[in-house]
């Protein structure tokens, strides 16, 4: 039986998937945000929204449009200096201007995770 190749699978998928959590500890303090987002397939763009915004202190009336909640975090987020965004598990390309995150630039970093290969060519 291939018991100690299924472990020794099993083992280096797990080193895998704690890998950039161990990284992110270490580097936590270079950031003054991190926002960990697990996302799921059934996962919106407004479901999306509200999980940065709880994550951020950002409090959305309830009525607001898509748009209006994303330009909400936008302003939020462009005041902070140096932020990481990570979006774990995303089944589907999503779009940062309609989610409020700015694009990457010096401090601010973005980690998409996905399992999907069409998404990783998205992401490079």
């Amino acid at each position: 039986m291939e018991l100690n190749g299924v472990k020794e699978d099993i083992d280096s998928r797990m080193k895998a998937e704690l890998q950039p959590r161990k990284k992110l500890k270490r580097e936590r303090e270079k950031f003054d945000i991190v926002i960990w987002i697990t996302a799921s397939k059934e996962m919106s763009i407004a479901k999306l929204q509200k999980a940065i915004a709880s994550q951020i202190k950002v409090t959305f009336c309830g009525d607001e449009c898509e748009t209006r909640r994303a330009r909400m975090l936008f302003e939020t987020l462009s005041r902070k200096s140096r932020f990481v965004v990570i979006l774990d598990d995303i089944w589907e390309a999503v779009s940062l201007e309609k989610l409020g995150i700015p694009e990457p630039s010096t401090g601010i970093k973005l980690v998409l995770k996905t399992k999907k290969r069409k998404l990783k060519k998205w992401g490079r």
